[in-house]
């Protein structure tokens, strides 16, 4: 397998057919992330909490990116190291998902200076999900996100967001 290809044998059913229906949006979509914890791993040894386990106890997911719509949406599936209530995705899991697809939104560097979620469901573990997150507004190096967690055929939100993203000033001339 090369360096950075999705394990789709440890994903489920349902993750495969939301990543082929994902891949099939058209042109002006591309990949732009595939979760694997052997890519970019620092020389000292550290990695990103998200890749501190096999990927799918933790998360896999994958994500597409439309620059003329300033979208992405993903297929992200919830492992069991993603537990909080018995049976349950944590709800800072959740958060994290969210913070992800909003900052691959964002991209430049952006950092999150404020990340509001309302959770509306409970996620049962091992779920496939779709999320999407668009930049709603850009104010000088202020972006305004929002987010939101849904089953694969966007019939149950789980969760929304909203944030603020920054690009650094030691960004902002990129």
């Amino acid at each position: 397998m090369e360096d950075g290809a999705l394990q789709f044998d440890k994903c489920s059913k349902e993750f495969v057919a939301l990543f082929n229906q994902l891949s099939k949006m058209g042109s002006d979509w591309s990949v732009i992330s595939i979760k694997d914890p052997r890519i970019s791993r620092p020389s000292d040894g550290s990695r990103s909490f998200i890749n501190a386990v096999e990927p799918e106890k933790l998360f896999q997911y994958v994500f597409f990116e439309n620059t003329k719509l300033q979208c992405v949406k993903a297929v992200v599936q919830f492992g069991l190291y993603t537990r909080g209530p018995v049976g349950h995705v944590h709800g800072g899991a959740i958060a994290t998902i969210l913070d992800i697809a909003m900052a691959q939104c964002a991209g430049n560097g952006s950092v999150t200076v404020n990340l509001n979620i309302e959770y509306k469901r409970a996620v049962p573990l091992n779920t496939t999900t779709l999320v999407e997150a668009k930049i709603d507004k850009i104010e000088g190096r202020k972006m305004f996100l929002s987010a939101a967690v849904k089953s694969v055929d966007s019939c149950q939100i789980y969760s929304t967001a909203t944030s603020i993203f920054v690009i650094p000033k030691s960004k902002a001339s990129l």
